[in-house]
């Protein structure tokens, strides 16, 4: 069972491209990429249907990411505004339905490798492409979030998360797990090759984090240790448990852990 998106599309001008090659002293790509482009902005809506449990996998090259819980009761299990430069970072949305499992892709199409010389002031500034995303918080929710170059904006606390899967090559990372009501165990793996990771997690709930960088540091205010891990106060008496792994090859990792609601 195949579920249709619903597509709109208007397009507004984007700022002057080249500056960010020019500012590192590459003076021979201005004419190449000192010309300024049509930003297109696209949404796109998938409906929740019949499915009662979701996984969901978000997979963009480069940018800024952004990903939070939609107003719960709504009939859509996705909303995106998707912001690009170029045509050809269009994301391809596919969703199915296996008996009660909903599979939601959404994939911005070919690789990483594949981007030309006239794209690289925009790699190096994470601009010219955008990704707003919405979920339903109605539905348990298995997520995976790859994007191999640039920021990642992860509000994950209002949304039914059981599994959570990051991985960056370069970029920063933020991930911020408060704001709702965790009834249920979640186990999460993040990794990145540089950069930084800051996670924010709820003071009134059991957390469990191994956190390792080969080259940085961790700060982890507010955390008490249970051997090499990091653990809230709440950690062992907390009907819930959220057990993270986190792992920076290069970079820091910054911990919080918010005050009680």
């Amino acid at each position: 069972m195949y579920a249709h998106t619903t597509i709109t599309r208007r397009g507004h001008r984007a700022g002057f491209l080249g500056f960010g090659l020019l500012a590192i002293g590459i003076p021979a790509f201005a004419g190449l990429v000192g010309t300024a482009h049509a930003a297109t902005v696209e949404k796109q809506t998938v409906p929740l249907d019949s499915a009662t449990a979701i996984t969901a996998e978000l997979d963009m090259d480069f940018g800024v990411l952004k990903v939070g819980p939609a107003a719960a009761g709504g009939s859509d299990l996705f909303r995106g505004d998707f912001s690009f430069d170029d045509d050809e970072w269009l994301p391809e949305v596919t969703y199915r339905i296996e008996g009660e499992t909903g599979d939601l892709n959404v994939q911005q199409p070919g690789d990483f490798g594949d981007l030309d010389v006239n794209d690289l002031d925009d790699i190096g500034r994470n601009d010219g492409n955008r990704w707003d995303v919405q979920l339903s918080p109605d539905v348990p929710l298995d997520l995976t979030v790859d994007l191999d170059s640039g920021s990642s904006e992860l509000n994950l606390g209002g949304l039914d998360i059981r599994a959570l899967d990051v991985e960056t090559n370069a970029g920063e990372i933020t991930i911020d797990l408060t704001g709702g009501d965790w009834v249920h165990d979640l186990d999460a793996a993040i990794d990145s090759k540089a950069g930084t990771v800051k996670l924010v997690v709820p003071g009134d709930v059991g957390v469990r984090i191994d956190a390792d960088t080969t080259v940085g540091d961790v700060d982890a205010d507010g955390f008490e240790r249970d051997g090499e891990a990091y653990v809230t106060a709440a950690y062992g008496d907390s009907p819930v448990t959220l057990r993270i792994d986190i792992d920076v090859t290069v970079g820091e990792i910054d911990l919080e852990v918010a005050p009680p609601a």
